[in-house]
């Protein structure tokens, strides 16, 4: 704990910025893609219990993989 107050108080002078308001509009979707992330954490977490380790962890490695795909079908990066 001691560490992370360290360092925000090293780098928060060089990256403080004004804060602005998001529009209300955002928060719903905010709210959703909360949600749909702690239930995604939940049942990867809740995999690793019921399965064995060496069946579940292949897909650590495609993440990668995915977020690329990802990137490239939504952004076009």
């Amino acid at each position: 704990v001691y560490t992370c107050i360290m360092m925000l108080a090293v780098t928060l002078p060089f990256c403080w910025r004004e804060i602005i308001a998001l529009p209300s509009a955002i928060w719903p979707w905010m709210f959703v893609s909360a949600l749909v992330a702690t239930g995604a954490n939940y049942l990867y977490f809740r995999s690793y219990q019921m399965a064995p380790t060496h069946i579940v962890s292949p897909t650590q490695y495609t993440s990668l993989l995915w977020a690329a795909l990802a990137g490239w079908l939504l952004w076009s990066d």
